[in-house]
């Protein structure tokens, strides 16, 4: 894939911030991707531009924030969107704004339950309700060596790159809606409860604790495409830190996902 419509670079808005990150080795990740060009917008900036107007001259968006509260502060961090950041977001999805969504993405606006829909998936800091039912904390472990998988090899998300790469990283336990998505990527990590830590009591600062917590087991799938209203998305799980933003595989893998969701609005890309 290259854009072979464009007379410039594609304008690639990186949104980040809600969670602690290595800005400089992440964004190592987009200087290195010389057919776009990235800049980054932080919280609490990012949701007073996340609309048409502030994104005029964007081309996609690349989400590794998780917005809606700090998790330390307990049970009861959840803070809801703005109503006019929530209106004008979902006419930013309704006019096809392509969208990459990367690791704790997936866990922001937790009282927001839209935001899990349109991204196709939920990780929760402490028990809560997802899609009607009553489910304990997600989990997570980290400096974890696993291989991904391409469910779909001749996916263009796949051009160039192997079947199959190991990473090392930081992986999940959480709830992927998988009658919503077309799954990307299955992880060989197995997502069972003894493999993970207890997000709830990390955050009390019980760190690599899974004492007296247990979830049911949960997906493979660690990549997915889907609509979120009229915008093409993708989500990669993977994605926590320096070594991934690294990993040569994953670096292609990302910039693939974006040239993707582009071309899903602009077939010639």
């Amino acid at each position: 894939m290259r854009f072979l419509n464009y007379k410039r670079r594609p304008r690639v808005m990186v949104v980040a911030h809600g969670h602690p990150y290595q800005r400089d080795a992440f964004m190592g990740m987009f200087d290195a991707f010389p057919e776009a060009e990235p800049f980054i917008v932080e919280h609490p900036v990012a949701p007073k531009v996340l609309n048409p107007a502030g994104v005029s001259d964007v081309d996609a968006i690349v989400f590794y924030d998780m917005p809606g509260g700090s998790p330390a502060e307990g049970p009861d961090y959840h803070v809801d969107p703005p109503e006019d950041f929530k209106r004008g977001f979902l006419e930013l999805l309704d006019r096809g704004i392509p969208i990459v969504a990367l690791h704790h993405a997936i866990g922001g606006w937790p009282s927001w339950p839209e935001y899990a829909e349109l991204l196709g998936g939920k990780l929760i800091h402490f028990p809560d309700v997802v899609r009607g039912e009553h489910l304990p904390d997600g989990g997570y472990r980290q400096n974890v060596t696993y291989e991904l998988s391409a469910v779909d090899a001749a996916h263009p998300i796949f051009e160039g790159m192997p079947k199959k790469f190991e990473i090392e990283d930081e992986v999940y336990l959480f709830d992927v809606f998988e009658d919503s998505i077309n799954p990307l990527l299955r992880s060989s990590y197995p997502a069972v409860s003894e493999n993970f830590y207890s997000l709830a009591r990390a955050v009390k600062g019980k760190m690599s604790s899974n004492e007296g917590w247990s979830r049911r087991p949960g997906s493979d799938i660690v990549g997915w495409t889907k609509m979120a209203r009229n915008s093409p998305l993708v989500y990669l799980q993977a994605g926590h830190g320096p070594t991934a933003f690294a990993n040569t595989n994953y670096r292609q893998l990302l910039q693939n996902s974006i040239k993707w969701a582009i071309s899903q609005c602009h077939p010639q890309v």
